[in-house]
Protein backbone atom coordinates (compact mmCIF):
# COMPACT_ATOMS: atom_id res chain seq x y z
CA UNK A 1 0.00 0.00 0.00
CA UNK A 2 1.38 3.38 -1.01
CA UNK A 3 0.70 6.47 1.04
CA UNK A 4 -0.49 9.74 -0.45
CA UNK A 5 1.63 12.86 -0.04
CA UNK A 6 -0.71 14.16 2.67
CA UNK A 7 -0.49 10.87 4.56
CA UNK A 8 3.31 10.89 4.36
CA UNK A 9 3.41 14.40 5.83
CA UNK A 10 1.26 13.21 8.75
CA UNK A 11 3.25 10.00 9.31
CA UNK A 12 6.82 11.26 8.95
CA UNK A 13 6.93 13.84 11.70
CA UNK A 14 10.06 15.67 12.88
CA UNK A 15 10.18 13.17 15.76
CA UNK A 16 10.38 10.26 13.30
CA UNK A 17 13.21 11.94 11.38
CA UNK A 18 15.11 12.78 14.59
CA UNK A 19 14.79 9.14 15.67
CA UNK A 20 16.19 7.99 12.32
CA UNK A 21 19.10 10.46 12.54
CA UNK A 22 19.82 9.38 16.14
CA UNK A 23 19.85 5.71 15.14
CA UNK A 24 22.08 6.48 12.16
CA UNK A 25 24.55 8.23 14.47
CA UNK A 26 24.54 5.43 17.02
CA UNK A 27 24.42 2.34 14.79
CA UNK A 28 25.70 3.50 11.38
CA UNK A 29 23.93 3.42 8.05
CA UNK A 30 22.66 -0.18 8.31
CA UNK A 31 19.75 -0.89 10.65
CA UNK A 32 17.54 -3.90 11.29
CA UNK A 33 13.77 -3.86 11.53
CA UNK A 34 14.11 -4.85 15.19
CA UNK A 35 16.32 -1.80 15.92
CA UNK A 36 13.79 0.48 14.23
CA UNK A 37 10.95 -1.05 16.26
CA UNK A 38 12.90 -0.84 19.53
CA UNK A 39 13.52 2.86 18.82
CA UNK A 40 9.75 3.37 18.73
CA UNK A 41 9.11 3.54 14.99
CA UNK A 42 5.82 1.88 14.08
CA UNK A 43 5.41 -0.44 11.11
CA UNK A 44 3.47 2.33 9.35
CA UNK A 45 6.31 4.81 9.92
CA UNK A 46 8.85 2.29 8.63
CA UNK A 47 6.78 1.71 5.48
CA UNK A 48 6.53 5.47 4.93
CA UNK A 49 10.31 5.83 5.28
CA UNK A 50 10.76 3.06 2.72
CA UNK A 51 8.36 4.76 0.32
CA UNK A 52 10.22 8.08 0.59
CA UNK A 53 13.53 6.22 0.19
CA UNK A 54 14.87 7.31 3.59
CA UNK A 55 15.26 3.57 4.15
CA UNK A 56 16.35 1.14 1.46
CA UNK A 57 15.84 -2.57 2.09
CA UNK A 58 19.10 -4.37 1.33
CA UNK A 59 17.81 -7.79 2.44
CA UNK A 60 14.72 -8.88 4.35
CA UNK A 61 14.64 -7.03 7.67
CA UNK A 62 17.84 -5.05 7.01
CA UNK A 63 17.80 -1.44 5.83
CA UNK A 64 20.33 1.14 4.65
CA UNK A 65 19.63 4.68 5.88
CA UNK A 66 19.55 7.45 3.27
CA UNK A 67 19.67 10.84 5.03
Amino acid sequence: MRFSRAELIEIITPHVLRTLVRLHGAKGDVLTQEELSQAGLSEEQQRALLQTRRLEETEPGVYRVQL
